[in-house]
């Protein structure tokens, strides 16, 4: 996973105060301040060298291009004057930190930004001081996460997840897909309601839609940063195309390893690469689970159905076979022939089992 870092240089300000409608102290007119801005991640950390004396609140706010990125406080006093933030003294003037998260999908990547600072500092309801200022950054070009790399790449990993199965004419996610899609994404949007809320959405808008892979990719690599992009994306992809052969939602490895392929190109994935992902389907091939594409369609003939029978054709070719061989249908009959009404029964439930519906 590729972390987000953005060193921002060390800058001060004086403290002029505004001469606003607002009501500002007078013992801060003169008074310096120097702070310290570092973006690391998705939060934003800020060091002020000194605080005026007896501050109580300090609210912080960031704005891109005049849209609000976060608005923070921190309360200082308690109704006994007591600092509730750190292991500070109403007698002491600093230092102050406080580290924001911010919701990192607002801002681009990969170019230069200005990002405004405003920070408020209030004593009774009355301001004794108030910052602003404005700073160029650079998100890394190495950054995993951003407006326009997020949709392709949660197209393209949604392409496969709720890809139509051989035994299943609908679209539908499953859990462990859902899992590897997350974990993408996690060191993102862990803390993040405002991104995990989005992806969720995507997900869920996705599963109604018609997605065009091959478009899809070639959004993607206009926009992947790095190669280890490319890689990160194209592996979870495969572990997608896995699962669905172990689930047994797709029957034929062969299926799977034409998907890798035509991935491979259209991502213009390395041979190196490429053959690790292959060796995990030879893998895949000496294990027992692969045998389940077999075991498929020998549950299907079990049921009396062929290959491509959707899910309520297999509940309603169940239901009438077990009737069939229900015991109390049988109390008449010698031992010998109820052990192989038995023994049918058993096939179809373990039929029905296999193709878990």
């Amino acid at each position: 996973m590729i972390y987000i870092i953005i060193l921002v240089a060390v800058f001060f300000i004086i403290g002029a105060l505004s001469n606003d409608d607002e009501s500002v102290s007078d013992n801060t007119a003169t008074r310096n301040y120097s702070y310290t801005t570092k973006l690391e991640g998705k939060y934003l950390h800020l060091s002020m060298d000194t605080i005026p004396y007896g501050t109580e609140v300090v609210i912080l706010e960031l704005a891109y291009q005049g849209q609000n990125v976060k608005s923070y406080y921190d309360i200082f006093n308690d109704e006994e004057g007591n600092f509730i933030t750190g292991a500070r003294n109403n007698d002491n003037n600093g230092p102050y930190s406080i580290s924001v998260p911010i919701n990192a999908l607002i801002l681009p990547r990969n170019k230069d930004i200005t990002l405004e600072f405003n920070i408020t500092l209030l004593k009774d309801g009355v301001i004794l001081d108030k910052l602003k200022s404005q700073e160029e950054i650079r998100i890394s070009s190495s950054s995993f996460l951003l407006m326009e790399w997020f949709i392709p790449t949660i197209k393209i990993l949604a392409y496969y997840s709720i890809k139509k199965g051989d035994s299943n004419d609908s679209k539908s996610w499953s859990k462990d897909n859902i899992k590897i899609i997350k974990n993408v994404f996690s060191n993102h949007i862990e803390n993040n309601p405002e991104e995990r809320d989005f992806l969720k959405n995507q997900m869920k808008i996705l599963s109604g839609t018609s997605i065009d892979l091959r478009e899809c990719v070639k959004d993607f690599n206009n926009r992947a940063n790095t190669t280890n992009d490319k890689n990160t994306i194209f592996y979870a992809s495969a572990r997608i195309i896995i699962n669905n052969l172990e689930s047994g939602k797709w029957l034929h490895i062969e299926k799977g390893l034409a998907e890798i392929k035509n991935l491979s190109k259209l991502m213009g994935i390395s041979n190196e690469i490429l053959e690790d992902v292959y060796s995990g389907f030879e893998t895949l091939k000496n294990q027992d689970k692969p045998t389940e594409a077999s075991d498929n369609l020998k549950a299907l003939k079990v049921l009396g159905l062929l290959e491509g029978a959707t899910i309520e054709e297999m509940r309603r070719a169940y239901r009438l076979k077990i009737k069939d061989f229900h015991p109390d249908k049988y109390t008449h009959l010698p031992e010998s022939v109820k052990l192989v009404l038995q023994e049918k029964a058993q096939e179809l439930n373990l039929a029905k089992e296999t193709l878990r519906f």
